[in-house]
């Protein structure tokens, strides 16, 4: 600690982490004669949410109403004086350094906007490091140039003297006007040249070379007192900084010489292993909850890990807790920035399931009724969500809905400002925003879509001044930048409880806090990516590596364990898949001292009771439901559903309730699987007969056929190409199956291929069912004079995995059900369409003859029974295995994960 101030001195005191406000409270109160003269001094807070709490502790301290000292950050001390705002803002640096790069043929695999997004904060970071003081532009850019000349002269990496010279071509020239970073600059000299009263610096350990610079030029005119939070100083904290410290001495003695100092052991902390995301989330709920009703003040939630603060969240809102966010969330993240995504997308690349999309997003949903929803699902339901949109059939099935015809054309009218020829980004902002205010007004209603609007026109006035013309394309690769990097922050929130993260705790003290997330993964947070400056290239630089930012972030978590009586320590002990997941390793770290300096591993949390897995004879009963009337008609894939779960097919089938297909713009394995049959489809109506065709022509026809299917596909997706690759390996295979099945006298009637078939069913005391299905395939040959068909299906997976219609016929309905559909099946088969070794052919899965009549007799038999008892009232229940419930959407509503876990509580319990 040093003496009192001198002409350049600058005063140092050190701050305990349990209560740094209140020390400082008395250090100012102590420093002024009066009262009235607090009004002089001016205190400087890492962020803005210390300010609210300072004032209260200085208002405790002094014991009575007394004025304030000024207290603000050092950002909104700089934006608050009188020199020329920055002409270049950090937007529109990034939009020039992202076309600059553009110009660089090796960077053309690398996301330029993420990559001239790391630069711009690299170039801040260079300049708080190599610059000093600057009266004006010209004073500060000859800063810039010397700094620049001496890094080169040191023989610098390609990564590093990219850098430098790019932070010269930007930073060091006078001509441009300022950026943010200038002005910072010369906003600290102006401030250090009229500085009036004295400056307290609150957790001051955190400075650049030029933020020194500036407190010691402040120092010349005024007292200043820069404040640092010492983990020493509170035995809570200090523990674990004792724990962490590296030095040459073994982990053993110095937690032996850390108990002989200190032979109680630190209390208040308690650790939780948690048997997944789900039963993590529901014990620190519960841990919230009952600090709440206990009378705990305040509370802050450390989430590191931001899927479990969703799931968090949720579940407290459930219990009407609701959360201050002090992190906020990406409007990447949010449903208004997937909404704009996907409006942005319907103008190059509309489909039906985009439309959806935005038909039940933000920016239309308010605007719909029941009625125009209804004809927009009736109309969407006759196109594929994948292909592209037919607008001429979405008009004609919307001739009806004049509401919904309306909307069409103010979307499809929208979306054309957006297109056409190069403009400058600045324009292409404009038109965007210009759009949504008029296609979504009641964005401005949704908290999340007016920031999106307010932060869109933001960007739109700092691009302006970005002449440059680029393509409409570049608007995409823009919005999900920009979406990535703008955060929403909930305004209007007032709650005990804080959902934050660590660095944003320092200086803050609390009743309790609840660590969740404390695993390897995210404890310490993963260094962010760095595409372009390692830490070789960045310690040339003499900027901050990752080894210092990791020593940045224990000093962080040592001060976050201080900072309250009551911490709670959680971590997934095995993750979603079952797998073991590792603590963070500093929590080990601490488990480990704890262990060798007092004899015992860190307090276990008690479990809650609704974390416990129960006995099974306390689960609640299946979910189940009643149909109030059979249904008419019963498909083919609606009776597999019925047979796999009975509550699947009650809510799929017989409630009509189905969730909205998400759309991906890449090609997947069921695009795949579609061109596939359309593929086959076409083949075997050219080729009536392969071989007449003879083996090398059909492969060539095949192949001519997949490669005119395909192609739409590939100029979509290029990594379609593989799919089709996969495909073309199976060609071989194909034909020689097929050659043998037709010397065996089966031929393909294309004209029965991929058409509807329906067939009456009696339901006893209920009337007659109509059954229906649409076969793949279907088959015919001759015995004798007798006709007699086989009922294929394709699929495009391995044949193991259809074994079940030989070892388990009773339990694969929907094929067998075709049988009873088709008079005169003798045979049902699976054909798995996937490449084997050497073109081997392909091997079907095939039920026929005597097994074949007994399993359809028996499953017709049994959906009779099924059906009468439905229709008698019986209710469905949710009885699914695990393959049924994989990709169930009734998963959600009989709520089978949790039943598991379900043990009822006492009626007293929270």
């Amino acid at each position: 600690m040093s003496g009192e101030a001198g002409a350049t001195e600058l005063r140092t005191r050190s701050l305990p982490p349990d209560r740094p406000l209140g020390h400082l409270a008395e250090e100012l109160l102590g420093a002024v004669g009066r009262l009235p003269e607090l009004a002089r001094h001016t205190v400087v807070v890492p962020h803005p949410a210390l300010i609210p709490h300072l004032a209260a502790a200085l208002r405790v301290q002094a014991g009575q109403p007394c004025p304030l000292p000024r207290i603000l950050t050092l950002n909104d001390w700089l934006a608050q004086q009188p020199v020329p705002p920055a002409a270049v803002s950090r937007l529109r640096l990034v939009a020039e350094l992202q076309r600059h790069l553009g110009s660089q043929r090796w960077l053309s695999a690398v996301d330029r906007w993420q990559l001239a997004d790391e630069l711009t904060l690299v170039f801040d970071e260079w300049l708080e490091q190599h610059t000093r003081l600057a009266v004006d532009l010209g004073a500060l850019t000859e800063q810039v140039a010397r700094a620049a000349t001496g890094l080169r002269d040191r023989g610098l990496q390609f990564e590093s003297h990219l850098a430098n010279e790019l932070c010269l071509a930007t930073h060091g020239r006078s001509d441009a006007g300022l950026t943010d970073g200038q002005r910072r600059a010369l906003a600290m000299a102006h401030l250090a040249a009229h500085l009036a009263g004295p400056v307290w610096v609150l957790d001051a350990g955190r400075v650049s070379a030029r933020e020194r610079d500036f407190w010691l030029a402040c120092a010349v005119r005024q007292t200043v007192t820069l404040l640092h939070l010492d983990a020493s100083l509170c035995s809570r904290s200090a523990w674990v900084a004792a724990a962490g410290v590296q030095d040459a001495r073994p982990l053993r003695e110095r937690a032996a010489g850390w108990m002989a100092a200190h032979p109680q052991a630190p209390t208040g902390i308690s650790v939780f292993s948690a048997s997944g995301r789900e039963a993590e989330a529901l014990h620190v709920c519960n841990t919230v909850c009952e600090w709440l009703a206990d009378g705990v003040g305040r509370i802050a939630v450390v989430a590191s890990d931001r899927a479990l603060a969703r799931r968090l969240r949720a579940l407290l809102e459930r219990r009407a807790v609701l959360l201050n966010d002090a992190a906020g969330w990406t409007l990447a993240t949010t449903r208004v920035g997937a909404a704009l995504r996907d409006w942005l997308a319907m103008a190059w690349q509309p489909t039906a399931g985009l439309l959806a999309n935005c038909l039940d997003s933000p920016l239309l949903a308010p605007r719909l009724d029941a009625s125009t929803a209804a004809a927009f699902n009736a109309a969407l339901a006759r196109q594929a969500p994948h292909a592209r949109l037919d607008w001429t059939a979405l008009n004609r099935s919307l001739a009806d809905a004049p509401l919904a015809l309306a909307m069409l054309g103010e979307l499809q009218q929208s979306t054309r400002g957006v297109r056409g020829a190069a403009r400058p980004l600045g324009d292409w902002v404009a038109a965007m925003h210009q759009a949504l205010c008029s296609l979504a007004p009641s964005l401005a209603d949704d908290p999340a879509g007016a920031q999106l609007l307010q932060a869109l026109d933001d960007a739109r006035l700092r691009l302006r001044a970005d002449a440059s013309p680029r393509p409409a394309d570049e608007l995409v690769d823009w919005l999900d930048w920009w979406l990535s990097t703008t955060h929403y922050r909930e305004t209007g929130v007032s709650s005990p409880v804080t959902l934050t993260y660590p660095g944003a705790t320092r200086g803050m003290t609390f009743d309790a806090i609840a660590v969740c997330g404390a695993d390897a993964t995210h404890i310490p947070a993963p260094v962010s990516s760095r595409r372009l400056l390692r830490d070789a290239a960045r310690a040339q630089l003499d900027l901050q590596t990752a080894e210092a930012a990791r020593e940045q972030s224990f000093d962080d978590w040592c001060l976050l364990i201080g900072s309250a009586p009551r911490v709670l320590i959680s971590w997934q002990g095995t993750n979603d898949r079952g797998e073991p997941n590792p603590p963070s390793p500093w929590l080990a770290l601490m488990d480990g001292f704890h262990r060798l300096a007092w004899g015992c591993a860190l307090p276990l949390a008690q479990a809650f009771s609704d974390a416990v897995v129960a006995p099974p004879d306390a689960l609640p009963p299946p979910t189940s439901g009643r149909l109030k009337q059979l249904p008419e008609r019963l498909s083919a894939s609606a009776y597999q559903s019925l047979l796999a779960c009975p509550f699947q097919y009650l809510v799929r089938d017989g409630l009509g309730l189905r969730l909205m297909e998400e759309v991906t713009e890449d090609v997947d394995k069921r695009d795949y699987g579609v061109v596939v049959h359309a593929i086959l489809r076409q083949f075997h109506a050219a080729v009536p007969v392969v071989a007449a065709l003879g083996v090398d022509a059909a492969r060539a026809e095949l192949t001519t056929i997949s490669q005119a299917e395909f192609a739409p596909l590939v100029r979509k997706d290029y990594a379609a190409r593989a799919w089709q690759l996969r495909w073309e390996a199976v060609i071989p295979g194909y034909i020689e199956w097929q050659m043998s099945r037709e010397a065996a006298g089966w031929r393909v009637r294309v004209e029965d291929c991929e058409q509807a078939v329906t067939s009456a069913l009696a339901v006893p005391a209920h009337g007659e069912m109509a059954l229906f299905g649409t076969p793949d395939r279907v088959d015919e040959a001759l015995e004798g004079e007798v006709p007699r068909r086989a009922v294929l299906d394709y699929k495009t997976s391995g044949r193991d995995r259809l074994k079940s219609l030989e070892r388990r016929p009773d339990e694969d309905g929907q094929l067998v059900l075709y049988a009873h559909l088709f008079s005169d099946v003798g045979e049902l088969a699976y054909v798995p369409l996937e490449g084997g070794r050497d073109n081997r052919a392909v091997q079907p899965v095939a039920l026929a003859g005597d097994v074949l009549v007994a399993v359809v007799d028996q499953h017709i038999d049994r959906l009779q029974q099924t059906l009468s008892r439905i229709g008698d009232g019986e209710a469905l229940v949710a009885m699914g295995d695990e393959a049924a419930c994989r990709y169930c959407q009734a998963r959600g509503l009989c709520r089978r994960d949790h039943r598991a876990t379900f043990t009822p509580q006492p009626a007293s319990a929270a």
